[in-house]
């Protein structure tokens, strides 16, 4: 009887045994292994218990097999895909920061400049001095002119902590580049009735060089259309790029928002640089500028930049180079950037109406 009961018994267990190897097989993964452990402890286990007294039948426990990469052996050709595509697309880092006042060589009154001219310039004295401006409220006739020397300079499409290099930094679409954030300071100029204009051309979409000579010809062709236009933006977004790699997003939160830091820079006759005679009129409306910025919204706005260069600023007075951001900024980081700079600009013309 207790034979018949063993063979009973051991045929049972082979059931459970074949069906467990069949498992193993199919399964072939680590997510089967909890539930074929829990049936080898519920049927197996018991059954061997069970069967030892009356057979010879010897279960040994197997050993778990691991995988181990011989010296030499080479990672198959799709792991090094991978590794090698992650290697191609990783430009860099991208490091968000408030860019601080530290690099400023010159401050007064809540304004700090950054001169990196060889001229001994007394910032104060010309920062006393009213800049030559009347502003029309409400009028039909323009009085500010927004440019884009390099328009086609983008932003990158989302945060991340490294970047691909893949993405690029310039765009033709006029929705994602400099013209759509100049269209931000045009729309809201226009509804605090100062009248504003806007050019539209890409100037550097053909050819980055040469980008400064085409807007200088829109300027001209511009200010002899609406002689009454007193003040002109040059529009840009900066580049921050460390000589790793990495890249530098400005960016300073406002009213609990994320907005890049922008920067003003106005431009010198020194050295190499000449029929600029204006300068120190542009110079006077870029101090004062810079002061409201920082007096309104704290930060908002990186040390003023003087620099050896004309920027087209000589063909009218009261002209500012802004850089919104720089390429690791969102592009709604940007337009928020120009809303905000907007309004402060808006409040400052109004003072010379």
């Amino acid at each position: 009887m207790k034979r018949k009961f063993a063979k009973s018994v051991k045929k049972y267990l082979f059931s459970v045994f074949v069906l467990l190897v069949c498992l193993s097989v199919v399964a072939h993964a680590d997510s089967f292994s909890y539930p074929v452990k829990f049936i080898a402890k519920i049927f197996l286990t018991p059954a061997v218990s069970f069967v030892i007294p009356y057979s010879k039948v010897e279960i040994k426990k197997a050993k778990p097999q691991k995988s181990v990469q011989k010296s030499g052996e080479k990672t198959s050709e799709k792991q090094q895909k991978t590794k090698l595509v992650f290697a191609e697309e990783t430009g860099g880092k991208v490091i968000s920061e408030t860019i601080d006042k530290s690099g400023a060589n010159c401050s007064f009154l809540g304004v700090y400049i950054r001169n990196k001219t060889a001229e001994n310039v007394d910032f104060e004295k010309e920062f006393k001095h009213k800049p030559n401006l009347k502003i029309k409220l409400n009028s039909k006739k323009p009085q500010v002119l927004i440019v884009h020397t390099h328009a086609t300079e983008s932003f990158f499409p989302s945060l991340v902590k490294f970047y691909p290099k893949s993405w690029g930094e310039r765009d033709n679409d006029v929705s994602k580049n400099m013209i759509a954030v100049g269209k931000v300071i045009t729309k809201n100029l226009n509804k605090s009735g100062i009248k504003t204009v806007q050019s539209l051309t890409l100037h550097d979409k053909a050819d980055y060089e040469g980008s400064y000579d085409r807007s200088r010809e829109t300027i001209k062709k511009y200010l002899k259309k609406y002689p009454s236009i007193k003040v002109v933006l040059d529009v840009h977004r900066d580049a921050i790029n460390c000589e790793n790699g990495d890249k530098i997003r400005p960016v300073v939160s406002i009213n609990k928002k994320q907005a890049g830091q922008i920067m003003l820079i106005s431009g010198c006759q020194t050295g190499s640089i000449t029929g600029y005679p204006n300068w120190r009129k542009n110079l006077r409306f870029s101090l004062k500028l810079q002061q409201q910025l920082e007096k309104t919204y704290p930060n908002f706005a990186r040390p003023l930049f003087f620099a050896e260069k004309k920027y087209n600023q000589d063909l009218c007075e009261n002209s500012v180079l802004v850089e919104v951001g720089s390429q690791a900024n969102l592009l709604k980081e940007a337009k928020y950037s120009a809303k905000l700079f907007s309004a402060v600009l808006a409040k400052f013309l109004k003072q010379y109406t």
